[in-house]
């Protein structure tokens, strides 16, 4: 593949800010060189390059006072077989079909074009269509002295195992509450743990932009040791997006309350008999959990994913109960207790599925997902007005494998397995619950 870099001062491009008008900008220089090529590339927000749909360049930024570095890589070819197997995917369980999909996703120029072209080609094109959509004049030079030095200085340190393995570290995974949502400017994740009514420790992460670099970790600090209160939480952002002129691409205020709101109500839920990592993998729809538990459920909804790939019933609604999977367990549950259990079969099924539950009045669903499928449709499913509770799933899903496209069609070609444990025991403390209000009614009559 090939890099490319643009380091400069904001005034020497008239730009005032780093914003997704930036990135349209500085991917002109791309698109022309590749459009040049022979290979019609456009770009698209936020910060990719494509081809009919594909991937062909991913780009991204940070800035420092008056400076900023944009840069991009360039996919020339690429070994589906290498890239699966770098990642620890195993191959092995992968059909064509879901391999096929990775290839659907992405492109490269030697696809496009049908055999690699010689490189120094394209790194001219892309010098001359920078140069071009820049209106400046490049000129090739070797390092100055001055850099020289400043590399020998600094090369130790990015070669070493702390620089190139180091991260954000996670959070107590014992104390951590978490909670994702999906915004126009891209996924919010917000950790948090909280000892004697205060922030203790708080992580954001996400795939949103965040300008100026050091925004989203000063906005951490500044949160710190404050009080877990939803409205302080919400004058402290407010403030610190504004004084500090910070920019949220497709984020505002409400957008960020809405992931600690959530986050926050988490931290009230293990008093009703589940702990924190089980609150963790509980996503809710439309309703708190207390409220799902105490309305109860009258409908299970189990994907299709969970069932044996050898199993007839795997694409139907119903189940053969023959034990091979985790979805016979469900049945036999719902059979026990009276409620309704279905199988999704794919993602229009569900929207069918979910739009009855609707209109059959239901008191609400319990189902499973993994983490990446909530964050990506959870507004889709707040369309509906039934409440639900989801719990994550127990393995690698689609998501993990990149596999969600055909996985909505209902072709997803592995199996699954679903945290029954939880499952179970929502639907136990919900029935307690449940006859605990109904008692707390009677004797009030």
């Amino acid at each position: 593949h090939i890099g490319w870099e643009i380091i400069a001062g904001k005034p020497s491009l008239n730009m005032k800010t780093n914003t997704e008008e930036m990135s349209r900008f500085l991917s002109r220089g791309l698109v022309d060189a590749l459009r040049s090529l022979g290979i019609d590339a456009e770009f698209r927000p936020r910060n990719d390059v494509e081809v009919e749909g594909r991937k062909i360049s991913g780009m991204g930024g940070t800035e420092m006072e008056n400076a900023f570095l944009f840069q991009g890589t360039l996919l020339t070819t690429c070994d589906l077989q290498a890239m699966l197997h770098a990642l620890r995917i195993p191959i092995k369980k992968l059909s064509d079909k879901e391999i096929e999909s990775v290839h659907d996703r992405i492109t490269t120029m030697e696809w496009e074009l049908g055999q690699l072209p010689d490189l120094s080609r394209v790194k001219k094109a892309l010098i001359d269509a920078f140069s071009k959509a820049l209106c400046a004049n490049f000129v090739q030079r070797d390092l100055s002295d001055l850099e020289l030095s400043l590399l020998s200085e600094k090369l130790p340190r990015f070669h070493s195992p702390e620089w190139i393995f180091r991260e954000r570290r996670p959070l107590d995974k014992v104390n951590e509450m978490h909670a994702s949502r999906k915004t126009p400017g891209g996924i919010v994740h917000i950790a948090l743990t909280i000892d004697r009514g205060l922030i203790e420790n708080i992580l954001i992460t996400g795939d949103f932009f965040a300008y100026p670099r050091r925004a989203i970790t000063d906005l951490e600090a500044s949160l710190k040791f404050t009080p877990a209160r939803a409205e302080s939480i919400r004058e402290i952002v407010a403030a610190f997006l504004k004084d500090n002129d910070v920019q949220l691409p497709g984020i505002d205020v409400d957008a960020l309350m809405k992931v600690f709101s959530e986050t926050l109500e988490k931290t009230t839920y293990t008093d009703l008999g589940l702990d924190r990592g089980e609150v963790n993998d509980i996503y809710i729809v439309n309703t708190s959990l207390r409220g799902a538990l105490e309305k109860g459920f009258d409908t299970i909804l189990v994907p299709y994913c969970c069932k044996s790939l050898s199993c007839g019933f795997r694409n139907h609604v119903e189940c053969g109960i023959c034990g091979g999977c985790d979805a016979s367990p469900l049945y036999e549950l719902g059979s026990q207790q009276g409620l309704r259990v279905l199988t999704i079969i794919d993602y229009e099924h569900l929207k069918e599925v979910l739009s009855k539950l609707d209109e059959w009045g239901s008191k609400g669903y319990l189902g499973a997902c993994c983490e990446a499928w909530y964050e990506k449709h959870h507004l889709d499913l707040e369309m509906f007005k039934t409440s639900g509770v989801l719990v994550e799933i127990d393995s690698n899903s689609c998501y993990d494998l990149g596999m969600e496209k055909i996985a909505h069609q209902g072709k997803y070609e592995n199996q699954t397995n679903l945290d029954l444990d939880v499952m179970v025991k929502i639907l136990c403390i919900s029935q307690s619950m449940g006859k605990a209000v109904k008692q707390e009614i009677h004797q009030t009559n």
